[in-house]
């Protein structure tokens, strides 16, 4: 059956096992290990829908689609920082036209009480800083619930204190010459025994192609790790 995978086949002793049978059974439907993918293209000419794939230098699984060569996991870590006493942290050149969706982990311990905050940033790169911001946040605090919203030159993500804080939250379609959105869920310890809850949405209305991200606070500074992961769908 060339150009398609055949169903699992259980061999009997004594039984004639023909090339097609290994190509199909067994070479088809094998993990096969390549250094990159420069070499995989070289040996499979001709890949069949199904196959999976190992590379070496990017350390992950590969799937063919029936058209192209696909991540089997949906979550790929695309890159990560870890920073002391900063005001902010950016993660440049992490949007790309291979994933629509990423998720964004921040955690970290302010030096004072400020607010944290985030912009797009440009492939050159920069910041973008323009009115076009706009944020819908509620806030829990102890038994009082708060809805904020605001237009702005950055996205006002929610308070931080001189504790452990940790955000995270999703990027919807930066690198697409649209409306960039977010939504972000973090929490915050007012006390040893008692946390504060943020959660949000927001966009960015400026329809340009984004490279990556800058979060950052309004004052005293921070020290923590940003890790940003892409997603296909």
């Amino acid at each position: 059956m060339e150009g398609s995978l055949v169903a699992y086949k259980v061999f009997t002793n004594g039984s004639v096992l023909n090339a097609s049978e290994i190509n199909d059974n067994l070479m088809n439907q094998s993990v096969m290990v390549f250094s990159n993918s420069t070499a995989r293209a070289a040996a499979l000419t001709a890949p069949v829908e199904g196959m999976l794939t190992w590379l070496q230098d990017t350390n992950k699984y590969e799937f063919y689609n029936g058209t192209a060569w696909a991540a089997l996991s949906q979550g790929d870590l695309l890159g990560t920082s870890s920073f002391t006493a900063q005001t902010s942290v950016a993660l440049d050149n992490i949007f790309t036209a291979d994933y629509r969706f990423y998720d964004y982990y921040l955690t970290a311990i302010g030096s004072t009480s400020s607010t944290l905050q985030a912009r797009l940033r440009t492939s050159v790169p920069a910041d973008l800083s323009t009115s076009t911001y706009t944020t819908q946040s509620l806030i829990a605090d102890n038994t009082t619930l708060t809805g904020v919203t605001g237009r702005t030159t950055q996205w006002e993500l929610s308070n931080v204190r001189a504790r452990t804080w940790f955000k995270h939250g999703s990027i919807i379609s930066p690198f697409t010459a649209e409306s960039t959105g977010l939504d972000y869920l973090g929490t915050d310890n007012i006390s040893d025994t008692q946390l504060r809850l943020d959660m949000g949405v927001a966009n960015n209305t400026t329809a340009s192609s984004y490279a990556g991200i800058r979060f950052f606070i309004g004052s005293g500074t921070m020290t923590g790790q940003l890790s940003i992961y892409g997603r296909k769908s």
